[in-house]
């Protein structure tokens, strides 16, 4: 016979193996599924886009959401779409991830992107994390996104130093913001688009199609902003080719970008020495002393044998001296 305690445990018939609470349903202690703590942290200047801060499960998440006034609006519910549509396709170390689409209580339709610890690009120039000895890998990591970006013939359309992050940990390059972004598979919302500043000049083009060769002139503008602010030629000659004015003579490809050598950081003396200076004056200064070092120990040297021969010649006077003292057979 069965025994009653293998189908009842507290009281509970147990069909299978496993635990028996006597908990509700919703146990206590597992986290929503719901976000809490929201906050808005940016608005777009033209009021259309809102960005929020949420936690969900113990970690926090980024939501992006079209604005109250514009929320029926299909032409901006479109770009949203789109947006989420294209960032679910790309997974890349140095892009942001686009995690969900979802309808949130109080904010409408939002993407849920991955929040990043950092900060602009640019900001990180003037706190002074971003200088000569770690320029080069932070734009290795950027060229090495929009090249990932351009292999899935996605054109990003609005690269510029705000849509640039820099973890703050670990100097990760994280490209972000995609709502201008397009790509060939997409037949809607073809306008021309991006910053003015960091627009390539064909894109002002009556028909102007988005393309690899308008991301790289905007890439350019960046690299020059930055090589303008370390004072780095080599970085400057750099963004003058991405920024040719005739397209065909700008790299067709992030590929073909070289990047030029590490530099090291000059660092100044108080009578206005460079490095290279410095070690030839420190070089010179070394020969020079080791000359006299050397030319004093010659000099000791010499001394040393001078004393040695007087000391036998004193020595053997005085032996002449003691056999005259003691001389018996003197007059």
């Amino acid at each position: 016979m069965e025994s009653t305690d293998s189908k009842f445990f507290n009281g509970k018939k147990s069909d299978s193996s496993g635990y028996i609470f006597d908990t509700p349903d919703n146990i206590a202690g597992i986290p929503s599924h719901n976000f809490s703590n929201i906050k808005l942290l940016y608005s777009s200047p033209n009021g259309i886009f809102r960005i929020f801060s949420a936690n969900r499960y113990g970690k926090r998440f980024l939501l992006k959401s079209i604005s109250d006034q514009y929320a029926n609006d299909p032409i901006y519910n479109m770009i949203l779409a789109k947006e989420f549509e294209i960032g679910m396709g790309l997974e890349h170390p140095n892009i942001r991830r686009t995690i969900g689409f979802e309808n949130i209580s109080g904010i409408g339709n939002a993407i849920i992107l991955e929040y990043i610890d950092g900060e602009t690009i640019d900001n990180a120039l003037k706190a002074g994390r971003i200088n000569q000895d770690n320029i080069r890998p932070v734009i290795s990591q950027l060229i090495d996104a929009i090249g990932y970006l351009h292999s899935k013939q996605v054109y990003h359309r609005d690269i510029k130093p705000a849509n640039i992050l820099l973890t703050y940990s670990g100097s990760q390059v994280k490209l972000i913001d995609f709502s201008l972004s397009d790509t060939e598979s997409y037949i809607v919302l073809k306008n021309p688009a991006g910053t003015r500043k960091y627009l390539a000049p064909e894109q002002l083009e009556s028909g102007a199609k988005p393309s690899a060769k308008s991301d790289i002139y905007s890439f350019g503008v960046v690299i020059k902003e930055i090589a303008e602010y370390l004072n780095d030629q080599d970085l400057l000659q750099l963004s003058q080719t991405c920024c040719d004015e005739n397209p065909e003579n700008r790299p067709d490809s992030m590929s073909r970008i070289t990047l030029p050598p590490q530099k090291t950081s000059e660092r100044k003396t108080g009578s206005g020495l460079d490095s290279a200076k410095m070690t030839y004056f420190l070089l010179t200064a070394i020969l020079a002393l080791s000359i006299v070092v050397g030319t004093l120990a010659y000099q000791k040297l010499l001394n040393n044998n001078n004393e040695v021969k007087q000391t036998i010649v004193d020595s053997t006077n005085v032996k002449i001296v003691d056999m005259q003292k003691y001389n018996l057979n003197r007059p």
